[in-house]
């Protein structure tokens, strides 16, 4: 594959921020659909072609409201589509044996089709992120996201289809169909699964699936005896489809390779551990690292040369970062922090795979250590609106804030996103990333962290054990004593001011959590 052919990325969700100053991003649920902006902002800064094809949610995934029991509540987000082109072209998938007309409207927000977003819909669609006929929608996506670049006057020929997690899968029988070939298939396609658990694979009857798709060429292949390579005990798993069709399949960290090789120990399987793009990091460090990091953004390696900034312009950089979160945090919620006391941070989707409430396993003595250090917490992330597991999180962090309401200052923010991560990241002094060690295939919100200086907690989970070096630019820990351990430890390190050289190592840490570094490694690997 040559350096300028298009990459056409098929992904179920595109995070891309709209307008920053009033808070206007698309559609997002969490990392994955993050981590599919930073590429689209990576193929920007690399002058590469990327045309990123995703589904048309105006209703968002979920709005965020807390009610009197401190449940979750789920309201609809309203995504305002007059920021984006509504395209002419028209094509159509043949979904329970009616012609469904997909249309998309397109996102080319760098003044050139050269990197493009398509956000593709049916009238009548469920309008929320991952709510209503999955398989439906991955038709629409993958079968209708093919026929529109064709339609549109993309020569597939000249492209690679990156095919993100399993609902994008069907992508691969309408390649099948149109290439009639499964070698020259293999030839401009990749899969990426993005998950160590077993939800995140689509799997489907194999006789539901023959009903749904029996008047597609997807449903003829569901016939056909080429067919049974995809099945297992009567189950059609999308996952194991994209992974025999597709040329390579990639995990996204070497522990998540690992556990891929395992759950599909017949395929061949890859790692390229993800990276997240420059713009998540500060203005204000951003300015730091331009005064003598040079073009550090497109060369990301140069980070590793963080030792020539001068510790003090960080920790000023960072306490300036501080303040601002603290003025935030106010305006929000009403609750006043302190600047001269430690503010961690739990900022990530609240799931139980996660452990979000992990900070107080052992309340008894966190509360000593509050009551030493002075420490203050920030929570933030929503959860899908039938996770169960997530809501009772939510809805135990709130008791815990009033249990503790005097003892220590807790709060809570509502619709953690792209529209206010980057303030809160920036901000907080340390990070806790808790997932348990076997079940989070990459993770970002620690690359983020990092990348900006702030250092992590974090369990040896996903790609944190490629970019933790313990106690130089980040803290580790597999067992709850080791985590409380380690605590303490940056605890008095903050009080004693010797953070700073810790954060100095976390920014170099960015070279190998730059979405740069990851891209180019992509494209070597395809070729």
């Amino acid at each position: 594959m040559g350096d300028k052919e298009t990459i056409a990325s098929f992904c179920m969700e595109c995070g891309l921020i709209l307008d920053e100053k009033k808070g206007i991003a698309t559609p997002h649920a969490g990392g994955l659909g993050v981590l599919e902006g930073d590429n689209f902002l990576t193929a920007r800064d690399l002058k590469q072609p990327y045309v990123a094809v995703s589904l048309l949610h105006h209703n968002g995934y979920v709005r965020q409201e807390i009610d009197g029991n401190s449940e979750q509540v789920d309201l609809d987000e309203r995504f305002d589509m007059s920021l984006m082109e509504r395209r002419k072209e028209r094509v159509t998938v043949n979904i329970d044996r009616t012609e469904r007309e997909v249309f998309c409207y397109q996102y080319s927000p760098f003044g050139t089709d050269l990197q493009t977003v398509l956000y593709l819909s049916v009238d009548g669609m469920d309008a929320r992120l991952y709510r209503g006929d999955k398989i439906a929608k991955s038709m629409i996506l993958g079968i209708g996201g093919v026929r529109l670049l064709r339609e549109m006057g993309y020569d597939l020929y000249t492209m690679h289809f990156k095919i993100n997690e399993s609902n994008a899968a069907l992508t691969l029988i309408e390649l099948l169909r149109t290439f009639e070939s499964e070698e020259i298939v293999k030839t401009h396609s990749s899969f990426v699964t993005h998950t160590a658990l077993p939800h995140g694979h689509d799997v489907y009857d194999l006789g539901y699936a023959r009903q749904r798709l029996q008047d597609d060429p997807m449903g003829r292949l569901l016939s056909s005896a080429e067919f049974q390579r995809f099945v297992s005990d009567g189950v059609l798993n999308l996952s194991n489809l994209a992974s025999n069709i597709a040329g390579k399949t990639f995990a996204v960290s070497k522990q998540h390779g690992e556990i891929a090789r395992h759950n599909f120990p017949n395929i061949s399987i890859d790692y390229l551990t993800n990276g997240v793009h420059w713009s998540h990091i500060s203005e204000r460090k951003q300015k730091v690292f331009d005064k003598y990091l040079g073009s550090w953004r497109i060369k990301p390696e140069l980070l590793r040369q963080s030792e020539k900034i001068p510790a003090e312009e960080i920790q000023d950089a960072h306490d300036l970062d501080k303040a601002d979160l603290i003025n935030y945090v106010k305006e929000e919620t009403g609750v006043e922090l302190s600047i001269d006391r430690p503010i961690s941070g739990f900022l990530r989707r609240q799931t139980a795979y996660k452990r979000p409430l992990y900070l107080f396993s052992d309340i008894e003595r966190l509360k000593s250590l509050v009551a030493k250090f002075g420490l203050q917490h920030i929570q933030g992330g929503k959860t899908h609106p039938d996770d169960t597991e997530g809501k009772n999180a939510i809805r135990e962090y709130h008791r815990i804030m009033r249990d503790l309401d005097g003892a220590m200052r807790l709060t809570f923010i509502k619709n953690y996103g792209l529209t206010n991560h980057k303030i809160l990241l920036n901000g907080i002094d340390f990070l806790i990333y808790s997932p348990v060690e076997d079940q989070e295939a990459c993770g970002t919100s620690y690359m983020k962290a990092m990348s900006s200086g702030v250092p992590v907690l974090g369990s040896l989970s996903g790609g944190f054990l490629e970019v933790c070096q313990d106690n130089v630019n980040s803290f580790a820990f597999r067992t709850q004593e080791e985590f409380y351990d380690k605590l303490e430890h940056i605890l008095n390190e903050y009080r004693k001011n010797r953070l700073a050289e810790t954060r100095r190592n976390a920014i170099a840490s960015g070279a190998f959590a730059s979405s740069v570094r990851a891209f180019q490694e992509f494209r070597a690997k395809i070729e």
